[in-house]
């Protein structure tokens, strides 16, 4: 019975179980380290303006040579000039020279050697063909110093020509002239153009505005623009393109004047590639 009782108290100890209940640590609170502010960076000390303005002197050329116009035009058979002008530093006179000019056309200088301008003539002979923007170079030399500037001549009919005359009297003389403005040759279809001034040497006799008119069609099919249809000025502008369609050549698109009775057609040369 002893033994029964025993057994029983070991059983009820063995069912009995400790129960642990765990207790979360506290947090620690760790403490940041003092923030330490930026360091200031010096900026570069300022350099104070000038109190006087800095010039830069360029040395002019010892020799200079210009001339009065880049291009002109002259008719077959026909003369032109340029005027040259001469800057040279030498006591020495410049000597003039030209080359590069094409077949029938010969050059005179008037003034040889020039001290501060002379004048160049080219003259064509009868025979030349007309057409294209010719090249040619004229060279100043002074002093063991050369220089040499391009200059174009432009042959062809550059003068007006009166085809028809109704009620304005025989003596009066209206001869309008070409001017180039900017030189080609134009490039088919590529947008560019030939523009030139026309003069037209209004005689007194003749008043009103003058009447500006572009053909129907041109010459390789080229395309032509007037700066005004009435002109009471003394010039308008004419230009000319070409058609991406246009053959390459040389072509002379034309321009109708009317005034006073006169009615006169101006041709242009014009050089397509």
């Amino acid at each position: 019975m002893l033994l029964t009782a025993a057994l029983v108290g070991t059983s009820a100890a063995a069912v009995t179980r400790k129960r642990v209940v765990k207790v979360p640590a506290a947090s620690k609170v760790v403490p940041l380290p003092p923030t330490t502010a930026p360091v200031p960076v010096p900026l570069p000390p300022t350099t104070p303006a000038p109190t006087t303005a800095v010039v830069t002197t360029v040395a002019a050329p010892s020799l200079a040579l210009t001339a009065d116009a880049p291009r002109k035009l002259v008719a077959p058979g026909g003369s032109v000039s340029f005027t040259l002008t001469v800057a040279s530093k030498s006591s020495e006179a410049s000597t003039l020279s030209v080359s590069g000019l094409p077949a029938g056309v010969r050059a005179n200088i008037a003034t040889q050697p020039a001290a501060t301008t002379s004048v160049l003539t080219l003259t064509t002979s009868a025979g030349i063909t007309p057409g294209g923007y010719n090249t040619f170079k004229v060279q100043a030399q002074s002093g063991g110093t050369a220089v040499s500037i391009s200059l174009d001549v432009v042959v062809d009919t550059t003068q007006a020509e009166i085809t028809a005359a109704t009620t304005a009297p025989a003596s009066v003389a209206f001869s309008p002239t070409a001017e180039v403005l900017s030189a080609g040759p134009l490039v088919k279809g590529g947008g560019n153009f030939v523009v030139y001034r026309v003069n037209l040497n209004r005689p007194t006799a003749l008043s009103g505005a003058a009447a500006v008119s572009l053909p129907l069609t041109q010459p390789g099919g080229l395309a032509g623009g007037i700066s005004e249809s009435s002109v009471v000025g003394p010039s308008f502008i004419v230009s000319f393109s070409a058609p991406l369609a246009t053959v390459s050549g040389f072509y002379q698109p034309t321009v109708n004047v009317t005034i006073g009775g006169y009615s006169v057609v101006i041709a242009f040369p014009v050089q397509v590639t």
